[in-house]
């Protein structure tokens, strides 16, 4: 039995991270490792992923180019889907220690995905050590950012958990069933789609991008005494195109290299340390990493009050679709410099708080579907104005309860997300009662990744400290 799957365009969001990943150095991979308690059963981690990508429909599609100039792609049900390229297992082949395991998957994701392909990967890892890994196999999936933001790969992935070891039996669901490619169809398609994201959106945005750089030229007093909805959005659009911060000198490096490491923060310190500054989990944990920057550019030479970074805030409602993009990116100057922990807690958080409140916070799904048809030229000058930040940090909810992988035990979860063209993309996620903060770098900018984990552990203790029973923080790097 199959279910019909009709071709799909691709979001305009998801289009713009696609087309991100025509640059080496700003792939939009992400990279999730699960530690196992042991190796499952190869055949039902088959039948796991085979149930996964029929519950899942997207991880079955693949990308189709537009079928006429600047048109978008689409997402279409592969017909030649072949499960045992997409799910595979090695052994590690010395000592099976945990930086032997994050080599492993740094490795392993930098490694371009197959774009006649659906857009994922996923490989077992046997032979590790228990007492460095915390479990003897790891799961490391790897997926373009396309697929979905990290909400939506939490949902997804549960397609493939199970909450108990051995659960009842149910049935299989229906193979998704590829329909064929009509060009002509999607020729017709592509042209009314593209006159009507120009007429359209393009008529919205772009005028008010013309009134924004008509405001940027305006002098501060000429903008101060202007009033209305318009204003309001072209002055938070130009706040929102300008550089947070002056860039790092400490990170000014780019390259194509990129370092795994880890810290495992516990996460009622967290929530503790949050609400004794008047703030949040997320905030503390972004003023945890912000006190571990400062340590690291004072400790190297280039001491800092502030560092341009982003934060993503999820717009996801309960009518979004599972998959998919839904968030915006907050960009501002983080308090790098402020040695207190409780003023940067309270910092952070009016911050977040003032961005959540911002106009234009969502400009760029406002923009994208006419960013995503730019010619390169433009596509490629617009994304290097956008990413004038150094770091990226974010903030995942995990799962609260344990959960199984073909009848073995989920015991940690790294999550490890894109580099787009910044020195570190720091992600957190929680499970059961326990934060993961994956921390990627590019080793080109963060010279001595080594004393950037050590910087984020004290940042990390510092923070938990202001918790009556403050606990530790175990660094794995």
């Amino acid at each position: 039995m199959s279910s019909t799957q009709t071709a799909t365009e691709v979001d305009p969001l998801d289009a713009i991270l696609l087309r991100g990943d025509s640059h080496l150095a700003g792939r939009s991979t992400m990279v999730a490792v699960y530690v196992l308690a042991d190796g499952p059963d190869w055949s039902r981690t088959l039948v796991a992923f085979e149930r996964a990508s029929r519950t899942v429909p997207r991880l079955r599609q693949r990308i189709v180019s537009g079928a006429v100039p600047f048109s978008l792609p689409c997402w279409c049900t592969d017909p030649d889907f072949d499960l045992e390229y997409h799910v595979r297992r090695v052994r590690i082949p010395a000592s099976g220690s945990e930086r032997e395991l994050l080599d492993f998957a740094q490795g392993y994701g930098a490694v371009p995905l197959d774009r006649a392909r659906p857009l994922w990967e996923a490989t077992v890892v046997e032979g590790l050590d228990a007492d460095s890994c915390g479990g003897r196999a790891a799961l490391i999936v790897k997926a373009s950012h396309a697929l979905g933001d990290g909400i939506a790969g939490v949902a997804m992935a549960l397609a493939l958990f199970d909450f108990e070891p051995q659960p009842a039996p149910r049935p299989m669901p229906p193979v998704p069933a590829a329909e064929p490619v009509r060009n002509a169809q999607r020729i017709r398609s592509g042209l009314q789609q593209l006159s009507a994201a120009m007429a359209h959106q393009g008529r919205r945005n772009l005028g008010r991008t013309a009134a924004a750089w008509g405001v940027a030229g305006r002098t501060p007093t000429e903008i101060a005494g202007s009033a209305g909805d318009t204003l309001r959005w072209t002055r938070s659009v130009v706040r929102t195109l300008a550089p947070p911060a002056q860039r790092s000198l400490a990170w000014r490096g780019r390259g194509q290299r990129r370092r795994f490491s880890v810290l495992e923060v516990p996460l009622d310190g967290l929530k503790l340390a949050g609400k004794t500054a008047g703030g949040t989990v997320n905030d503390a944990y972004v003023a945890a990493v912000l006190g571990g920057i400062g340590r690291y550019h004072e400790k190297s030479g280039y001491p800092i009050d502030e560092i341009a970074m982003a934060v993503p805030v999820s717009v996801r409602t309960a009518d979004d679709p599972m998959g998919g993009n839904r968030f915006a990116a907050a960009r501002f100057a983080g308090p790098a410099g402020e040695r207190d922990a409780r003023a940067r807690i309270e910092r952070i958080h009016q911050i977040i708080e003032a961005s959540r409140n911002d106009p234009a916070l969502d400009a760029l799904r406002m923009f994208a579907p006419v960013i995503a048809r730019l010619p390169a030229a433009a596509f490629d000058g617009l994304r290097a104005l956008a990413m004038s930040h150094d770091v990226q940090v974010s903030n995942i909810a995990g799962y609260p309860v344990p959960v199984y992988f073909a009848g073995q035990g989920v015991l940690r979860i790294y999550p490890f997300g894109p580099v787009p063209g910044v020195a570190a993309m720091i992600v957190l996620i929680s499970h059961v009662g326990t934060c993961y903060v994956g921390i990627n770098v590019d080793p080109d900018a963060v010279t001595d990744p080594v004393l950037f984990d050590t910087c984020l552990h004290e940042g990390f203790n510092d923070v938990l400290s202001l918790a009556d029973r403050p606990s530790p923080v175990s660094a794995i790097g």
